[in-house]
Order: C-alpha cells, then structure tokens, then sequence
C-alpha cells in the first residue's frame, strides 16, 4: 500500500488532469471527433508505413497525395454514394414494413389463424426499429459528422507534419508542470492509441472475412438492397462480438420477409455457423494481439455500450488494455529478496 501511495503521490498532478481531459471529452461532442481522428491517423499511419517500406517518398509528399485521394473519394461519397445509401436505407425499412405484413397476412390465411395484425405489426416494428436506433441518430446527425471528418482530416495532417513544433510548445521547459503533465498524458494517449491499432486492425480483417462470405449468401438468395446489406454487414462487424449477431440479425430478418421460412432457417444456420468462426476468428487473430479472455472482452464491451453508447463499444477494449497496463506499472507490494 506505501508503494501505491507513493506512485499515486508523484503522479497525483497528472492523474488528475488526465481525469479532467477525459471529463472534457466525454462530456462534449469531442469523444466523436476524437475517434474520427482515430480511424484517420490508423489508416494514414498504415499507409504510410507501407508505401515507405517500399517507395522513399518524403512524408509530406506522401501526406499531400493521400490527402488527394482522400478528398476526391470523400467528396464523391458526399455527393454521389450518401444520398443513394440514404434512400436506399429508406426504401429497405419500407421494403420490410409491406413484406412483413404480407408475410403474417398468408400465415393467418394458411392456418385459419385469427391473429391481431395491426398489434403484431407494432410490436414487430417497435423492435425492428430500436435495433436501427443508432444508425438512424448517425443519419440525423449526418452534417455534424462531415464537419468532424473534414477537421479530423485537418488535425491529423498537423499531427503528422509538426509534432515536433507541437511538442517543443509543451517542453520547452522541461522541469516545469506543464511539460510533465504534456509528457504524462501523451504517454497514456500513445498507449491507448498503440492498443486501438492492434484491435482495429485484427477487427478490420475479421469484418473484411465475415463481409465476404456474407455476400456470396446475400447473392445466392438474392436479397434486395444488396449494397445495403453489405454496408450494415461491413460497419456492424467493426464492433467485436456484438456487432456481428446485430448484422446477421438484420439479414435473417430481410431473408424471412423476403424469401420465406425455408431460406430464413438457412440464414439462421449460417448465423451460428459464422457467429462460432468470429469466436476462432477472434481468439487467433485478436486474441493473439490482445490475450485477453472472451468473458473480460464482452465485460468490457457492455461496459462501454453502458456509459458511452456505440462509441463506447469501438474504444471499450483498447481502453481497458491501457487500464490494465496502467495499474501493472504501479507497484503494490515490495519484492523480498
């Protein structure tokens, strides 16, 4: 306990304006412009690090190009890709609604079956829509989210050209509280940022596996709104675990409205099926990274969908990983020789 109270001691300043940093984001939309920023530092990171393995472009050049690329793609999704997703989403909730009634309609037709079709499709609906709560907040917000990714995109520009500048602001006294509660933070920040990579970027390729066998069954049982379907399949399945039973419970949905009871039994199978893959998936690909037990994983992951909703569950596990190498570095008890 005098080891804790001593480390606790020495660190107390900077402890405690890391909680006020974290308040701060929190608190304030900056929690969803800081995990923009994520993503774009990940991906500009990767491509970075790959294209100088093999080209000796300067880094600035190389940033320019990137960000044309970027900026060219970002504005024909803006233009051209968002409206028509937007519509199709729309049309694909209307798709539902009209099929689902159908569906219950030749039920009750089939089996003399005297059922309350206006409370059965209420109910249905109810459920149906909370599960696209979040993403229809994304859809509402959708103007905020632009403005976020076109200042994410400026930040992470000046993070990557002028640390150096920005560090020298932060200590150029190197003795004084600033620089220590700079150094302090930035520390916690690259650790954090160190365990995103890895769980990101083991999610990313589990997603990317878990989309591709999904479109072969979404193509064989040519489901509507292909493109749709692919997308929440994709987006879904950046969230570990829980991400995927939500994707593949909007695709047994469709299924069932679309092509039946027979087909819909096939895609539940599939369900499982893939569901039990994600598992290997996970303890070989993330687990070999993270080593961390599925039970702490899942713990962590509704923990964070508690207190910050869906972005909590993105940062719920490189988060705990930082707590975790955070308390391993404060001493508890003296060794004996």
């Amino acid at each position: 306990m005098e080891n804790v109270a001593k480390s606790l001691k020495s660190n107390l300043m900077g402890f405690l304006a890391l909680l006020l940093f974290c308040f701060v984001v929190i608190s304030t939309d900056l929690l969803s412009l800081l995990i923009i920023l994520l993503f774009i530092y990940l991906f500009t990171d990767i491509v970075i690090t790959i294209t100088r393995r093999w080209l000796p472009i300067p880094k600035t050049l190389l940033l320019l190009l990137l960000y044309a690329l970027l900026t060219g793609i970002f504005t024909y999704f803006v233009l051209n890709l968002a409206p028509n997703f937007l519509r199709d989403t729309s049309s694909y909730i209307q798709h539902l609604k009209g099929t689902t009634k159908a569906l219950i309609l030749s039920i009750s037709d089939r089996y003399n079956l005297h059922l309350d079709l206006l409370f059965i499709r209420e109910k249905l609906f109810e459920e149906f829509s909370k599960s696209f709560g979040h993403l229809v907040k994304i859809f509402n917000h959708i103007t905020k989210g632009i403005v976020y990714f076109v200042f994410a995109l400026i930040l992470n520009f000046l993070l990557h050209t002028e640390y150096a500048k920005i560090k020298a602001v932060f200590t150029a006294n190197e003795g004084s509280l600033l620089s220590y509660i700079y150094l302090f933070i930035t520390t916690r920040i690259c650790r954090f940022y160190m365990y995103f990579k890895k769980v990101m970027l083991g999610q990313i390729l589990i997603s990317l596996i878990n989309t591709g066998i999904t479109t072969i069954l979404i193509y064989i049982l040519d489901l509507p709104y292909k493109p749709t379907l692919i997308f929440f399949v994709f987006l879904f399945g950046l969230i570990p675990v829980v991400g995927n039973l939500v994707s593949n419970t909007i695709l047994a949905t469709t299924t069932l409205v679309s092509c039946g009871t027979i087909p819909a039994s096939f895609c539940l199978l599939y369900l499982v099926v893939i569901h039990k893959t994600e598992y290997f998936l996970n303890s070989k690909i993330i687990g070999s990274m993270i080593r961390i037990p599925m039970f702490i994983t899942l713990i962590a992951l509704i923990t964070g969908e508690i207190l910050l909703g869906v972005l909590g569950m993105i940062i719920a596990i490189p988060l705990f990983l930082t707590l975790k190498q955070e308390f391993e570095d404060i001493p508890f008890l003296e060794e004996h020789s």
